[in-house]
């Protein structure tokens, strides 16, 4: 009884003032891998005390020593008399923690599913919509791309910016093909596992549509008229640094976490702290290609650009 006593404390207080306390932290801010890495490992050590406190607390009856009682429990569970020994107190214990255990992995597995839907739907969407950056030199006519996701067809495509169909301003190449300099869409079109695609829309926005195989990076015309060719640079690496990094994998749990118990503050402190803590890991990415600077430059003129962006 007294392990279980001491498991349940220990995942009490990793369930609720230690995340509290990491989440009003300062330190995390400059180290945020290692940060990601103590959240996951909080979220870890607490759901397995929080198990084997169940566990204990359960066999506790059959002997002084856990292990001891554990062992005669399996004993009874091979003979067919799992109840055997075990008190009504220690089976409402077991319930109560199966049916949380049950709701926590039942609702990670819904969000989950529903996630992956979701985005296969917005993939189907931007490559309806968008539009595929077709290089420099070529002459062929831009195309959208079909509803399907035939990977090998997708590795071979390149993004148009929606320039050579349009009567817009050439949104690609602004500051990009001055003096032969290289294109960065081009360069980010050639980067493995990640497609461009440019929505004709004035508002200036950037984000990522994460997936195994079919991950897009979705831009628009207002985001490409507002930046220079760094800057642009700097966003798309920011981008790209999620996609690689899988960082909606780091979240999920946390989402999870949250859905489950939504009436717990550090619940919500956990996917808030973690969900910037990406952000921060995908800035340092992009500040190590483009510079700290460009970064921060890019960041602020979208800041700046709230309204359509002709």
């Amino acid at each position: 009884m007294t392990t279980a006593a001491l498991l349940a404390l220990f995942a009490g207080v990793l369930a609720w003032p230690v995340p509290s306390l990491l989440a009003a932290a300062r330190w995390p801010h400059r180290c945020p891998r290692a940060a990601i890495v103590l959240w996951q490992a909080i979220g870890l050590a607490g759901g397995v005390s929080a198990l084997l406190a169940t566990v204990a607390f359960t066999v506790s009856p059959l002997a002084a020593r856990t292990p001891t009682a554990m062992v005669d429990h399996v004993g009874n569970v091979a003979a067919g008399e799992p109840l055997a020994g075990l008190r009504w107190i220690n089976l409402v214990g077991l319930t109560v923690a199966t049916a949380l255990a049950g709701r926590l992995f039942g609702v990670l597995g819904a969000s989950t599913a529903a996630t992956l839907r979701e985005r296969h739907r917005h993939r189907h969407l931007v490559d309806l919509a968008g539009r595929r950056h077709r290089g420099h030199g070529s002459q062929a006519p831009a195309t959208h791309d079909s509803a399907t996701h035939d990977p090998a067809a997708h590795d071979s495509t390149t993004h148009d910016s929606g320039d050579h169909d349009s009567g817009d301003h050439d949104s690609g190449d602004h500051g990009d093909r001055v003096a032969g300099s290289p294109c960065c869409l081009c360069a980010h079109r050639d980067q493995a596992g990640i497609l461009l695609r440019i929505l004709d829309h004035p508002i200036a926005v950037a984000y990522c549509v994460p997936g195994v195989r079919h991950a897009r990076v979705v831009v628009s015309r207002g985001l490409l008229n507002t930046l220079d060719a760094a800057e642009l640079d700097a966003v798309l690496a920011h981008e790209a640094a999620h996609v690689a990094g899988r960082h909606d994998l780091v979240i999920q749990p946390f989402v999870a976490w949250e859905r489950t118990f939504p009436f717990l503050r550090p619940a919500r402190d956990a996917t808030a702290a973690v969900s910037l803590l990406v952000e921060m890991l995908a800035d340092d990415a992009a500040a190590r290609r483009s510079g700290r600077r460009c970064l921060a430059r890019a960041l602020a003129r979208l800041g700046i650009a709230r309204a359509p962006v002709q």
